[in-house]
């Protein structure tokens, strides 16, 4: 300690003892200084060749540069942290020391930037000795100089903190700021009469005239975005390179068109549903000459930042970073195949503008109609799992079945005043991710709002077990029991998920009694209302039984059953995940008792209590609309994926090399059809 402690105060003093060298650049700075270690990607060095279009920004920082208000839309993975925010804090404790405010989207990066990305970035550059040791304050129990949350050096300090915590700002005033993950940021309710822009500059306003405050961030949904009107605010800088066929400068754009070129931007040819690779290429909007991938790199270091509109004033720039301009690590055939994935599902589309191309996602508002898949019967009879027909409609196999069960009704002091409804649905899966449905059907008969007086003579049934009206023995009698394909074999249900949000310690004791087969669900306590999916995990094991429980996230898996209830069964071969039903027959499967429950919701956009749009929530249209039928069927599509988790756990457990996180229903099917 002793010895850190000199050579801090050697330090100190030798850093008071210069003045600031105004002929180095931050990023020259860099170059010459930061060294990245052996065993990390592009060690040796630092060489902004490898990320030219964060060498411009991260020199705003000069003190001579007149820049106040620098925003970086971007994409998820480009290297602005690196290039941007570790090399600017680097520099500015040797030549511009000054108080810094850091952000991230939350306490764990937090934690991970302070103690384990600055402190590497720090020392590839020799300045470690520059940090103040951490010490104890006498009677306070808090250290400073060299915490989670503080760096202290000669001359300023790095504070670091949520960005959804901007209330705790108003506590110090700071000259320089990065605050990342700015599109995570948070108003509290006292801030509600401005935006987050006008909050957050208001802690840099001591420093008004030499400030340098970068907001950064991906961006997410576009009515809720942060980034993206800061950005609009700016000069909208883009990258412009020259064509090399016709010489033009042109900027990256995955598509587009124009009166000359019919189309330009990533072009590909697809065999079989997949991408293939020697047919990627960047076609160039000014000549329509074909770019090869070998030519991007060499392109993009010869390019320059333009701006494309005029700022609020000449002290406000902003830069737009996409993937399309990766140097290493992100080839277009990548974006090519993932965008061929992307416009299958919507959120895999969400996800590529937004982490892929910097782009925000314009979310609408969603209904769903039920009469599109009311066309959607096919020749086969309720009860029958139509193998034969999948693969025919090519599907390929029916590889699991699932059974899922809503429970609902009126529980009373005893059976005899118990009235409940178990609705339930039996689903095929096949191997593309379209379904079949195979039975679906109720025990009890209790409909809400409905006024039974007039017949007292109905049969009534309870959640109780061990009594004369149970429905559970019924629900074993449909669970046990052998289904035929329509190709002679004999099959079984695979899972059965039941809702356990209702009757829960009935529900418990009927997964008590069927271990391995039923499973318990239930949706998040609080109906999140969701604005970004990034991140955001489909389900997760329940506190109260990890084994057998599940919490789902059912706002994705509705957004998803909205897409696939857009897709026509009358399309051959049919497209992934199409929905399938069976002939109707005794009452099942009719437009009114099943199929308009599928129109019970709606997406429907919330906002706070200061009028700023927070995300979108599905809500029933009314409140007494009937959806039973179609939350079986969110809770079958769980089913299927928490099925494959658990099959692939088990297969780890026996000794499979396999990284269960990133096992899928492609990799389930595919290990069936080698059994």
């Amino acid at each position: 300690m002793i010895d850190q402690i000199s050579n801090y105060r050697k330090a100190f003093k030798a850093i008071f003892s210069q003045k600031i060298v105004r002929d180095v650049m931050p990023s020259q700075f860099a170059e010459e200084n930061r060294v990245i270690p052996q065993g990390e990607p592009l060690p040796g060095k630092w060489n902004y060749d490898n990320s030219p279009l964060t060498r411009e920004i991260v020199d705003v920082l000069h003190p001579d540069n007149p820049i106040r208000i620098c925003v970086v839309m971007k994409s998820a993975q480009y290297g602005v942290s690196d290039g941007v925010i570790h090399n600017g804090i680097i520099y500015l404790m040797k030549h511009a020391p000054a108080p810094i405010l850091l952000t991230a989207g939350d306490g764990d990066l937090v934690t991970k930037s302070m103690g384990e990305r600055i402190p590497a970035a720090i020392r590839s550059a020799g300045l470690y000795n520059l940090i103040r040791p951490s010490n104890q304050r006498k009677g306070k129990g808090r250290s400073s100089g060299d915490t989670l949350t503080t760096k202290q050096f000669p001359g300023g300090s790095l504070t670091a903190q949520t960005i959804q915590s901007l209330n705790k700002m108003r506590q110090t005033t700071y000259k320089i700021g990065f605050l990342d993950d700015f599109e995570s940021a948070v108003l509290t309710n006292e801030q509600r009469d401005g935006d987050v822009f006008s909050v957050v500059k208001g802690r840099f306003t001591r420093y008004a005239d030499q400030m340098k405050v970068f907001l950064i961030s991906t961006p997410t949904l576009k009515d809720v975005s942060k980034i993206e009107p800061a950005f609009l605010k700016g000069d909208q800088r883009y990258w412009f390179m020259p064509c090399p066929r016709c010489g033009e400068y042109f900027r990256f754009e995955m598509f587009g068109k124009n009166s000359t070129i019919q189309k330009y931007g990533i072009l590909y040819d697809v065999e079989d549903g997949q991408v293939i690779q020697d047919s990627v290429k960047y076609r160039c909007p000014c000549c329509g000459g074909d770019i090869d991938e070998k030519e991007k790199g060499a392109m993009i270091r010869a390019g320059e930042w333009r701006p494309t509109a005029k700022p609020m004033n000449e002290t406000y720039r902003s830069y737009h970073i996409s993937d399309l301009y990766s140097t290493f690590g992100t080839t277009w055939f990548d974006l090519a195949e993932e965008w061929n994935e992307a416009t299958k599902d919507k959120l895999k589309l969400k996800a590529f503008l937004n982490l892929r191309l910097g782009q925000t996602y314009e979310e609408r508002r969603q209904e769903v109609k039920s009469l599109v898949i009311a066309h959607n019967t096919r020749e086969y009879e309720i009860g029958t799992i139509p193998n034969y027909l999948s693969n025919q409609d090519g599907n390929g196999d029916i590889t699991l079945i699932t059974m899922a069960c809503d429970l609902g009704g009126h529980i009373g002091d005893d059976e005899t005043e118990d009235d409940v409804r178990l609705d339930y649905e039996i689903l095929g899966h096949s191997a593309n991710g379209s379904t079949y449905s195979i039975d679906a059907g109720n025990i009890g008969t209790y409909k809400v709002g409905k006024n039974w007086d007039k017949n007292p003579n109905r049969p009534k049934y309870t959640y109780r077990h061990n009594v004369y009206n149970s429905v559970w023995p019924v629900l074993s009698d449909i669970l046990n029991k052998e289904y035929l394909t329509d190709d002679g074999q004999r099959r079984m249900i695979n899972i059965c998920v039941i809702d356990t949000g209702y009757a829960t310690m009935d529900a418990y004791e009927y997964l008590n009694q069927n271990p391995g087969v039923c499973f318990g669900v239930k949706g998040e306590s609080e109906r999140k209302v969701i604005s970004d999916y990034t991140d955001v995990k489909l389900f997760k094991e329940s506190n109260e039984r990890k084994l057998d429980c599940f919490i789902l996230t059912e706002s994705i898996m509705k957004d998803r059953l909205a897409d696939f209830m857009k897709k026509s069964a009358a399309t051959q071969p049919q497209q992934e995940n199409t929905m399938n039903f069976p002939q109707p027959a005794a009452g099942k499967y009719t437009l009114k008792n099943y199929f308009a429950q599928y129109e019970a919701e709606v997406k429907k956009p919330e906002y706070d209590a200061g009028g700023i749009l927070k995300g979108y929530r599905w809500e029933k249209r009314h409140s007494g609309s009937d959806d039973h039928f179609k939350d079986c069927r969110v809770y079958n599509l769980f089913a299927r994926d928490i099925y494959v988790k658990l099959f692939a756990k088990q297969l780890k457990q026996q000794g499979a090399k396999i990284d269960e996180n990133s096992f899928y229903w492609s990799n389930f099917c595919n290990y069936m059809n080698h059994v």
